[in-house]
């Protein structure tokens, strides 16, 4: 059918019939005049999205903070949900979400076992219950931590110290 859209084959085809194959049309007109239509009905809504996008971006935010703006954004727009619920298809492990969502937002007391084994690796080290060390020795476990499975990011952030 294509091939008789050439004007040489539609000749054949005109001996044969009155009718014609439709031109294909490059532009379509009336899709281009609705565009900017759709974008002033949905105008409102990417201020909406992008506002809270930007947000995101900012240091001072906490992690509480950004799970609230998640939700909030997954109830506005339930399309998102799929995306942006904690249960989503890009969270590697639930129970690590879970356990890291109920530590925001101070509820310890909820966290199963499950939860606590999956946030034990970032637990900080407490003052109170490790003995006093000195500077050499806070930087030697520094510079030893690459030992094992621990980087030395993991060993700082497990630390209490701010890095000297």
């Amino acid at each position: 059918m294509v091939a008789l859209r050439i004007p040489k084959n539609r000749s054949e085809l005109r001996r044969h019939t009155g009718l014609a194959p439709l031109r294909a049309n490059a532009t379509q007109w009336g899709s281009t005049f609705t565009m900017p239509e759709r974008y002033v009905r949905i105008r409102d809504e990417i201020k909406r999205v992008d506002a809270v996008y930007d947000l995101l971006q900012e240091d001072t935010l906490s992690t509480s903070a950004v799970r609230i703006l998640l939700d909030k954004m997954a109830e506005m727009f339930p399309i998102t949900r799929p995306y942006l619920s904690p249960d989503a298809d890009i969270i590697h492990s639930l129970v690590f979400e879970s356990a890291v969502v109920k530590i925001a937002e101070k509820r310890k007391a909820e966290l199963t076992p499950e939860d606590q084994d999956a946030v034990a690796p970032f637990k900080l080290i407490s003052e109170a219950n490790v003995p006093a060390a000195t500077t050499q020795q806070r930087a030697r476990t520094r510079t030893q931590a690459h030992s094992g499975a621990e980087d030395f990011a993991t060993a700082l952030l497990r630390s209490d110290d701010a890095p000297s």
